[in-house]
């Protein structure tokens, strides 16, 4: 099997097993996304309160500061809700998700248990313990992108792309033109990411896994008087490691200055294309609002589709080794129906013992 292929099982297996935990936990999993759906709704109702209130004020039609009140108590009435709904999510979330990630923790760690003595001699003990850390962790990470990023990036992207499309579909043009650059911006850079970020997790586990199992036998190390082999045999996997990890926060930096600038650009764009909508009496003052605040949100959640992209193969790469181990077979099984051992006889025999 080709190492992409091997990869793909991989994935393929924690992505089915982390589903499988859902299954088993649906009611605290679903019920908080009613609230989630409800955060990002009141979010985008807030621009069209806004653009209501500046049609009405520019067509004369407050005189008074009472006549303001309801919009203000309104506009609090959603932020209010849109606290309140994210808290619960995330505090219902937030529990189930422990609970999860314990059993997680058993369960990787019954996989380790199963294996032969070979097994052991083959791998480090830290990087064991890092490895089921990892898978653990994996599970609330993945989910945090799921319904996070990608969740309200796919609901708002559809709210925006309705309201706008049905109050006029040129309106659409600004907004088609940065969600295709940004996808191929996406596609272009991904092998890239892909390779990095593997790289990083490889020597990651790496390190960490040496510097456990330095640490673990101190006593051997005191014994020995080598301290300072210790710390030479550390700096190799360390140098290994940081040049990964900087290569890798570089590439993505200059992806996030990248990606920053473009959607600025686009902003802009959105911002002329209004106002020349405007200048030419096809939308209104309000809309012009509406437009740029719509513009700015489309761009943060395309950029969230494009971290939603990257960390989740992040994750992956982390979960990769512990997932290879839960998929290997033991080496020694346990017969199913075991026979006790019955001793009938026996004794001890010391045959040229000596000292």
């Amino acid at each position: 099997m080709s190492d992409k292929n091997h990869r793909q099982t991989s994935d393929r297996f924690t992505r089915e097993y982390y589903l499988k935990k859902l299954n088993q936990n649906k009611v605290g999993y679903l019920a908080p996304l009613f609230f989630l759906i409800g955060n990002i709704i009141a979010i985008n109702i807030t621009p069209l309160i806004y653009s209501g209130f500046i049609d009405k004020a520019t067509q004369g039609k407050y005189s008074t500061l009472v006549e303001i009140l309801p919009v203000i108590i309104l506009l609090l009435i959603l932020h209010l809700a849109r606290y309140a709904f994210f808290s619960i999510t995330d505090y219902i979330w937030s529990e189930v998700s422990t609970k999860v990630q314990g059993e997680l923790i058993i369960e990787s760690q019954e996989a380790i248990l199963k294996k032969s003595k070979s097994f052991f001699a083959d791998n480090f003990t830290g990087g064991l313990v890092n490895k089921v850390g990892s898978f653990a962790i994996g599970f609330q990470a993945l989910l945090n992108e799921y319904t996070y990023h990608l969740v309200p990036s796919v609901v708002t992207m559809a709210l925006i792309f309705i309201y706008v499309g049905s109050k006029n579909l040129v309106l659409l043009i600004p907004f088609i033109m940065t969600a295709v650059i940004f996808g191929l911006l996406v596609v272009i850079t991904k092998p890239k990411r892909k390779e990095l970020n593997k790289e990083r997790q490889t020597a990651t586990t790496k390190f960490q896994g040496f510097l456990a199992d330095s640490t673990s036998s101190i006593e051997v190390v005191k014994a020995e008087g080598a301290e300072d082999t210790e710390i030479r045999n550390i700096k190799r996997p360390l140098a290994v490691f940081t040049d990964a990890k900087t290569r890798a926060m570089v590439f993505s930096t200059l992806l996030g200055r990248a990606t920053g600038y473009a959607g600025q650009f686009f902003t802009i764009i959105a911002l002329l294309f209004a106002i020349y909508m405007y200048i030419n009496q096809k939308i209104g003052l309000s809309m012009v609002l509406v437009m740029t605040s719509y513009a700015g949100s489309l761009v943060d959640k395309i950029q969230a589709l494009s971290d939603f992209k990257i960390n989740t193969q992040e994750i992956y790469n982390s979960t990769f080794e512990m997932a290879e181990i839960m998929m290997m077979e033991p080496d020694v099984r346990d017969p199913e129906e075991p026979v006790k051992l019955k001793i009938e006889a026996g004794e001890i025999e010391f045959n040229k013992a000596s000292f």
